[in-house]
């Protein structure tokens, strides 16, 4: 039987420079602040509790990612120095959420929600895609039962996969590749004419969940080296 995920009193919050290759593993509780350049900032927080409804799962789903969405506004707010209201995130031309630049610093983020804990990803000059899967029997319905490997290394492989998907924003043509091809816990992969990196991360102690995080640092030019 899988064990729940603790509760997180505080969000908290991880700093890996660009360049390591290490896994990362060191979470402390920390205040807001905007990343450093060859920084990449993660933010692992709760999210509010639903109030009952009647309707079921779907509506649960909804008011989920509808806290997500909040927090994550609020989130972004606090790293540019604005109020909420003045964060305006808009879809790329693939579907990927960005923030639209009114002359502030740039900020990249991505962002993801499994269950009650959502995990965002910062930084000022790196494209950024990172998911998380809780574990547990009701938890990834992609998993194939008739897969050859366990369902943990299956649940490991398919964040690894998404976080390259949300990442490049090349959503279908990317997934048409074998999700479970990814066997190793930080690796590059060539896409698009772009080199990103992935890597696993080491969650907090009692956190039951996968979570893998892809970047692709950002040139002066803008575009993604």
């Amino acid at each position: 039987m899988t064990t729940p995920s603790r509760a997180l009193s505080t969000p908290r919050h991880a700093r890996v420079a660009v360049s390591d290759g290490a896994i990362v593993a060191d979470w402390a509780a920390a205040t807001c602040v905007m990343p450093e350049r060859g920084f990449i900032d993660l933010w692992l927080y709760d999210l509010p509790a639903a109030p009952p409804t009647d309707t079921g799962a779907t509506d649960a789903h909804i008011a989920g990612a509808s806290r997500a969405r909040l927090e994550l506004r609020g989130l972004l707010a606090r790293a540019l120095g604005q109020s909420a209201d003045a964060v305006e995130i808009v879809s790329g031309a693939r579907g990927k959420p960005s923030i639209r630049s009114r002359g502030s610093v740039p900020l990249y983020f991505n962002t993801s929600r499994s269950g009650a804990i959502a995990l965002t990803a910062l930084a000022r000059d790196t494209e950024l895609g990172i998911d998380i899967e809780c574990h547990g029997p009701d938890r990834a319905p992609f998993l194939c039962r008739d897969h050859a490997l366990p369902d943990s290394e299956v649940t490991r492989r398919w964040t690894r996969h998404e976080a390259l998907v949300k990442g490049t924003g090349f959503g279908l043509s990317v997934r048409a590749q074998s999700p479970f091809a990814l066997s190793a816990s930080a690796g590059t992969l060539q896409f698009g004419g772009t080199r990103w990196t992935w890597r696993d991360l080491r969650l907090p102690d009692g956190i039951a969940a996968d979570a893998a995080l892809a970047f692709c640092p950002v040139e002066e030019t803008g575009r993604c080296g």
